[in-house]
């Protein structure tokens, strides 16, 4: 019997091409709620909801976030 290590098939599945690397990004708590918030109520994740807002749409079937032009984003 093996103990530990990779083995084939095992482990959750991969959602894109590759394996997805943590980001850390600084957001004040008001944003962040408002994030969280609409992410809920498109039925998505945070990191789905900011990656569709980001990212182009690829999928026209999928729910698009709201925009909201009224917060500052820094450079």
């Amino acid at each position: 019997m093996t103990r530990g290590g990779m083995r084939p098939n095992a482990g959750r599945p991969l959602q894109g091409s590759s394996p997805a690397i943590a980001r850390t990004i600084r957001v004040n708590q008001e944003d962040w709620d408002q994030i969280a918030l609409l992410a809920q109520e498109a039925n998505l994740s945070v990191t789905q909801y900011i990656l569709r807002s980001a990212l182009p749409q690829q999928d026209s079937n999928s729910p698009e976030p709201q925009q909201n032009h009224n917060s500052s984003v820094a450079q």
